[in-house]
């Protein structure tokens, strides 16, 4: 595909010239526009190009399916959201890890009391 490498600098040029974030369906047409892809080819590009903006660090994804670039946002305003999302998982998985850790001791004292040494001291008698 010959625009693969041009589409993110292009998608680049467009977010720096207009200065904020753009729908996504929007800087793909716009994209388009400016490397001349005809219509039937821009459904075959389509998810090639959003795997690429997602790839490339130069990009940020926003809410509602907006992108910009990356540059023009600050480090709190990309990582608070990130954090906030995973301490609730967090404290979710530290609660099944104390469910498993009594569920194992459980199990392993239920096997204590199943295994009875006389029968092994006989077979060795023999």
């Amino acid at each position: 595909m010959r625009f693969e490498n041009s589409m993110c600098n292009v998608a680049y040029e467009i977010l720096k010239e207009v200065n904020e974030k753009v729908a996504f369906n929007a800087l793909w047409g716009a994209v388009c526009d400016r490397l001349g892809i005809a219509e039937k080819e821009r459904n075959n590009l389509i998810s090639s190009f959003y795997t690429q903006l997602t790839l490339d660090g130069r990009f940020m994804f926003l809410d509602e399916n907006y992108w910009d670039l990356r540059i023009n946002h600050t480090f709190d305003e990309f990582s608070d959201d990130s954090y906030d999302s995973y301490s609730d998982d967090e404290e979710d998985v530290e609660d099944l890890i104390d469910d498993d850790e009594d569920r194992i001791q459980y199990e392993d004292d239920e096997d204590e009391d199943e295994y009875d040494d006389s029968e092994e001291d006989e077979e060795e008698s023999y």
